[in-house]
């Protein structure tokens, strides 16, 4: 191949808002665990887990989210309230079980465990639970106000905050839906 096919073939997929969006996702989770690790204070990075969450936001979450946000603005266009609220409802009873249970199995997948169902079935439910306190208030400011082409952005900045929670949640020991509703209440409580 040429380089000038090369260049039109980087530059073809820089315009792309899906290669750019999941790019941007997958810096988001990157960041959040690397953030995660700096408030912990751990003496060296775990460079290859960092890199692991930039790869499922690369791979898993930016696709999902992309593809899912033009679905429903396909599906269900406009932002009325009645509108935000069914799409709403949509996000948290079928994309957010995908998400969270895609989260551990792909997280699971991308570190070589046996089990990669194991931390889904014992973390999924509490984490989708408190998945709905954290993103049904911030999915009804997206459905509602934001224009759709920059939903991925929008979410991936409130996601920020929301990969923290994941890389907090997967780092834990505790694996009960009791272990993880304490884990919530403490992160609640020093907001």
């Amino acid at each position: 191949m040429s380089g000038a096919r090369i260049s039109s073939v980087i530059r073809s997929i820089g315009r792309s808002s899906f290669f750019r969006n999941s790019v941007f996702v997958g810096g988001i989770f990157a960041a959040s665990e690397f953030t995660q690790e700096t408030i912990i204070g751990v003496e060296k990075y775990d460079v290859g887990k960092i890199c692991r969450f930039g790869v499922f936001g690369l791979c898993f979450n930016g696709p999902f989210n992309y593809t899912w946000f033009r679905l429903l603005d396909a599906t269900m266009p406009g932002k009325t309230l009645q509108i935000a609220v069914k799409k709403l409802a949509l996000d948290q009873l079928v994309a957010a079980p995908i998400a969270v249970s895609g989260f551990f199995i792909g997280m699971d997948i991308l570190e070589g465990r046996e089990d990669i169902f194991r931390e889904a079935k014992e973390k999924g439910p509490a984490t989708w639970l408190a998945g709905c306190g954290f993103w049904v208030p911030a999915q009804l400011i997206n459905f509602k106000f934001v224009a759709p082409h920059f939903r991925v952005v929008y979410v991936g900045i409130v996601a920020f905050l929301w990969a923290n929670f994941l890389c907090y949640v997967r780092r834990s020991h505790g694996s009960s839906e009791a272990d993880l509703t304490e884990i919530v209440e403490r992160v609640e409580s020093r907001a």
